[in-house]
């Protein structure tokens, strides 16, 4: 007889919450509904038998994956598992499984019941089955299991359906757990091969050889990582398998993980990331790694990220100042329109923020929040395309009592070349320069900078003329901010508007929308050469100066308080040579 610990540790393996009353979760979701694990941002929907598998009620695609992976009937296959003798129970999601196999059993994957990451937890909770007697002696029962084992074995070794992305986990994973259910049938001797060549090629495929995942994203970087952990313990995967493919690839991402993270062990917003905390026991590997607790200050660059942290005194929220610039373009998954975006966050507050994942539903936010609007970039009304090296960032290291970060990108639409050059004195200022050449004449975008503050910051002033603004921190200190390019330049701010676009917004949670402040800076006519400077400074209150910019031919000068981090010999100018 299992302990309930025993019992949640098997269940856990095949993705199968524990219930502690899962027959009366099950009633309740026969009669109020099920949700989605953490979507309350939608209703409930009932789960009876009369219900039909091929309902799209929401038009969610993340809302179908937890259906058709079976997570709508956990409680029962929980009560199935712990309550094996229990007849009425087999017999109801015996029902469930056959209406399912009727509507949608046969392996197509332009079909929403066949969406790669389902069909993966799907694998898993019939393998589950597969063990239990009651499923394996009884004829019909025995004859549905190896009809829907059958059809995931298909599907899941077709090497076109597999997903090169974290989905692609859960899809070899729930393959090699059905081979391990059906060992005593001898089936599945090419498929176990095919699984261990699969997994080598999804970790070297979703790792770069220093460790960061290549989905643009903190978060999805740590889902991963628990991910790869929590497959590589299952009893179906090999010591050996594991340890030459997964667990040299798992150190490197932990090492990389703990600079993707705020002071307080949250994930870095940036991307299609939440506010959410890295889990425990992911945080505990990542510091293994280092052999200390706690955050290290300093810089690190992995071409993809670039990070500049320092954490101060008791390294609380009240004394750390973080710089994350975005490097990364490997591919279209969870990749927003943030080449070379920068984050800002100076003791626990942001200053330049990220709009963050906001959801996955198809709407108007979601696009915004993925579009260049919700992020500190060079964009432009017909959007930029890059090309050429996914490694963005070219070098990050100390100038004088600051860093310097220089990155740059291939534009193919329009055809051009973007560089930016990012100064940075933690808890005292960030100078960022931006230089576009657009080699069409004939083709010159309208650029513009776009600026986007954390939710915590108010806009009290700014001047078009001077191109200066004020920005108030709900604290002692504020932000004075000069933005100016090579030309004349309309300064166009937006706070929660949603028509006629949305603009000026950031997520905090799931679903969930905050305004912000957002100032555009757009030159007043297009040019082949252009060149912008966003100045910022942190100052006491009521100190309203602001270092100048002054443009020189091949360089900028960063004149006043900010240039004196920058020249190593206390002069108060900075140079910046283009």
């Amino acid at each position: 007889m299992m302990t309930d610990c025993q019992m949640e540790i098997r269940l856990k393996w095949f993705d199968v919450k524990n219930y502690d009353n899962p027959l009366s979760t099950w009633a309740e979701w026969n009669e109020l509904g099920w949700i989605p694990r953490q979507r309350t941002d939608l209703p409930r929907y009932r789960i009876c038998s009369e219900m039909s598998w091929t309902v799209d009620p929401f038009t969610d695609p993340n809302w179908l994956l937890h259906f058709h992976a079976w997570r709508c009937l956990d409680p029962l296959i929980c009560s199935a598992v712990r309550f094996p003798d229990n007849r009425d129970v087999i017999e109801e999601l015996t029902h469930f499984l056959e209406r399912w196999a009727n509507e949608c059993g046969r392996y197509d994957p332009s079909r929403p019941s066949w969406l790669d990451m389902a069909a993966g937890l799907r694998a898993l909770r019939i393998a589950l089955l597969n063990t239990q007697p009651l499923f394996r002696k009884d004829r019909r029962r025995a004859d549905l299991l190896n009809d829907l084992s059958y059809e995931h074995e298909l599907a899941l070794s077709d090497s076109e359906y597999l997903n090169p992305g974290n989905h692609g986990l859960f899809q070899i994973n729930g393959l090699r757990a059905l081979v391990w259910s059906r060992a005593k049938q001898r089936i599945g001797g090419n498929l176990r091969d095919y699984c261990v060549a699969a997994l080598d090629r999804l970790m070297q495929g979703q790792f770069t050889e220093q460790g960061v995942h290549k989905e643009h994203s903190p978060q999805y970087h740590f889902f991963s990582m628990a991910r790869v952990r929590e497959i590589i313990s299952s009893p179906w995967w090999a010591r050996d398998e594991c340890d030459v493919r997964a667990q040299p690839v798992l150190e490197r991402a932990a090492s990389v993980g703990n600079w993707l993270v705020d002071e307080n062990w949250a994930y870095l917003p940036v991307g299609d990331s939440s506010r959410g905390q890295v889990p425990a026991s992911i945080k505990q590997l990542c510091e293994m790694t280092r052999g200390v607790n706690g955050l290290a200050s300093g810089c690190v660059n992995y071409g993809a990220y670039s990070v500049i942290r320092e954490m101060r005194g008791d390294s609380s929220s009240k004394g750390s100042s973080i710089l994350f610039c975005q490097g990364g373009r490997f591919s279209t998954i969870h990749k927003h329109s943030d080449c070379l975006s920068v984050f800002w966050r100076e003791n626990g507050v942001d200053i330049l923020a990220d709009g963050g994942k906001y959801g996955y539903s198809r709407d108007s936010f979601r696009r915004y929040f993925k579009s260049q609007y919700a992020h500190n970039v060079i964009g432009s009304h017909e959007p930029l395309v890059s090309e050429g090296s996914p490694w963005l960032i070219n070098r990050v290291g100390r100038r004088g009592a600051g860093w310097e970060v220089n990155s740059a990108r291939t534009l193919t639409q329009p055809k051009g070349l973007h560089k930016r050059y990012v100064l940075f004195k933690p808890a005292k200022c960030l100078v960022v320069v931006d230089e576009v050449h657009i080699e069409d004449k004939q083709s010159r975008p309208h650029l513009f900078a776009n600026w986007l503050f954390g939710p915590k910051c108010q806009v009290d002033f700014m001047d078009e003329s001077s191109g200066i603004a004020r920005i108030g921190l709900n604290n002692a200190k504020q932000l004075n901010a000069r933005f100016c390019a090579n030309d004349e330049v309309d300064l166009i701010c937006h706070h929660g508007e949603k028509n006629p676009n949305i603009r000026g917004w950031v997520s905090m949670s799931y679903k969930e929308a905050t305004p912000t402040w957002n100032i555009r800076v757009e030159p007043q006519s297009p040019k082949s050469c252009n060149v912008f400077v966003g100045l910022f400074e942190l100052r006491d209150r009521k100190v309203d100066s602001v270092s100048k910019v002054r443009f020189r031919e091949g360089e900028i000068e960063i004149i006043g308080a900010a240039g004196r981090y920058f020249n190593g010999n206390g002069e108060r100018k900075a140079v910046i040579r283009l």
